[in-house]
């Protein structure tokens, strides 16, 4: 996965972390999203902590869609454009 960018939400635990995990174990850069900044902080250091991966956060809920909409858009230009997983 060396060379790709993935999104992936709710990585406070189960798959969705393991998918996220994973996706850096494989030389992917990993985006992740939720909307508690101290669950992304936790993951996002627990992910870098064991793949060394580049790792990314941004803070949102995915109830409202105006923020979604603006989320996607500062992800995107500042990052670049995943795939989510």
């Amino acid at each position: 996965m060396s060379g790709k960018r993935l999104r992936s939400s709710r990585v406070e635990s189960g798959i969705d972390f393991a998918l996220a995990n994973g996706h850096a174990e494989a030389g992917a850069e990993v985006v992740l999203n939720w909307r508690d900044v101290e669950v992304l902080a936790r993951s996002h250091d627990e992910i870098v902590r064991v793949t060394g991966a580049t790792v990314h956060t941004c803070a949102f809920g995915v109830a409202a869609p105006e923020e979604v909409a603006a989320a996607a858009q500062r992800v995107e230009s500042e990052i670049g454009p995943s795939r989510s997983s």
